[in-house]
């Protein structure tokens, strides 16, 4: 009777044994699946934010190269815009000194035609309406060629004006992009941090329910704590059921 009894307690000890094993394995792989989800989260975080400031630093490259052509452009457009003026202001310089000489060498030729002959009066009338009929065709060139010059000057000026708004917008764009990125990195630093607290009071959870499953007061801790798991038991057992009062 008393060995029946003891193999069935040792049955069970056993049996409660590999449930322990089994269940403290189990506790080890999810504890490493939770470990390894936990690197590779942070992995992936910090390559994205990684890949992020990437684009961000090819952003402002490509930003900083667009506004250095533009400005190279307006400085050559205005380079133009002086040298054209200041080819415009020379060109009527040039005429009106060669209309002043030829004007004055006219003038010597109508006195000395007069002086030696009155005859050539009618020759001089139309020299002096041919004068004046090419300058006014001189001059309305001019006024033509200082419309369409001016005409350029405001194209190029409302070039710059549109080349400006663009740039303007890019600039624009360029900050909602970057304030953008920094909200969306808090976001996502928020929802980390609140994962992390989750994380550690979930582990904290569990091993609270090791501690206590696991502790000295369930069935393997008493017969641990009694010392009723090591070589030589079945004596010990025997002994123990004989020395009981309750028994004959």
């Amino acid at each position: 009777m008393c060995t029946c009894i003891y193999s069935v307690l040792y049955c069970l000890y056993c049996v409660l044994c590999c449930f322990y094993r089994v269940f403290y394995c189990l506790y080890c792989v999810f504890v490493l699946f939770l470990l390894w989800f936990c690197i590779v989260g942070t992995v992936f975080l910090y390559c994205f934010t990684v890949f992020l400031y990437c684009w961000y630093c090819i952003f402002v490259l490509l930003y900083c190269v667009f506004v250095l052509l533009v400005l190279y452009f307006c400085i050559v457009l205005l380079c133009f815009c002086i040298v054209g003026t200041v080819f415009l202001y020379c060109f009527t310089v040039f005429l009106y000194c060669w209309y002043c000489i030829f004007v004055l060498f006219y003038c010597v030729f109508v006195l000395l035609v007069l002086y030696f002959c009155t005859v050539l009066m009618c020759f001089c009338i139309v020299g002096t309406v041919f004068l004046y009929c090419f300058t006014v065709f001189l001059y309305c060139w001019y006024c033509i060629f200082v419309l369409f010059y001016c005409v350029f000057v405001l194209l190029v000026l409302y070039f710059c004006i549109v080349l400006l708004c663009c740039v303007l917008f890019v600039l624009c764009t360029f900050i909602v992009y970057t304030v953008f990125c920094i909200v969306f990195t808090v976001y996502l630093s928020c929802w980390y941090c609140i994962f992390l607290l989750f994380y550690c009071v979930f582990v904290l959870f569990f091993m609270c329910i090791h501690s206590y499953l696991c502790g000295p007061g369930i069935s393997v801790g008493i017969a641990t704590a009694y010392e009723l798991d090591g070589p030589g038991i079945e004596s010990r057992w025997v002994e123990i059921f004989r020395t009981s009062p309750d028994r004959p």
